[in-house]
């Protein structure tokens, strides 16, 4: 018996894969917002959940609505929007949320504090 006819091991099967999928993105997700400060990678994070790094980008676009670099960025960004505010230099919050160069950091919290407007 093939899907078509309703072998339900099929749909089982499937379920599976997609929850499983699914667990990895929250996975991946999580291990993003645990180490932002860190300088990781896609390959880094697929690594941790055990897929191909074009898989996780794919299949993590296909969750979130973004690709694990944006979340990145953007748990970067608002850690550091925070530490601003508190009054924390610029070169200290740079390495704080995982920049080495301050010039780099300061060209992409621009970028993102217009892309939030």
């Amino acid at each position: 018996m093939n899907r078509l006819d309703g072998d339900p091991g099929a749909s089982v099967a499937a379920s599976r894969r997609a929850s499983g999928t699914s667990l990895r993105m929250l996975e991946a997700r999580a291990f993003i917002e645990a180490h932002f400060t860190h300088p990781i990678t896609p390959t880094r994070i697929a690594r941790h959940v055990g897929l191909a790094t074009p898989l996780l980008n794919r299949e993590f676009q296909r969750a979130f609505g973004e690709s694990p670099r944006q979340v990145l960025m953007n748990c970067r960004m608002r850690a550091a929007h925070d530490r601003l505010a508190d009054g924390t230099p610029t070169t200290e919050v740079a390495l704080q949320v995982g920049y080495h160069s301050d010039r780099t950091f300061a060209a992409d919290y621009r970028k993102w504090l217009s892309a939030a407007q």
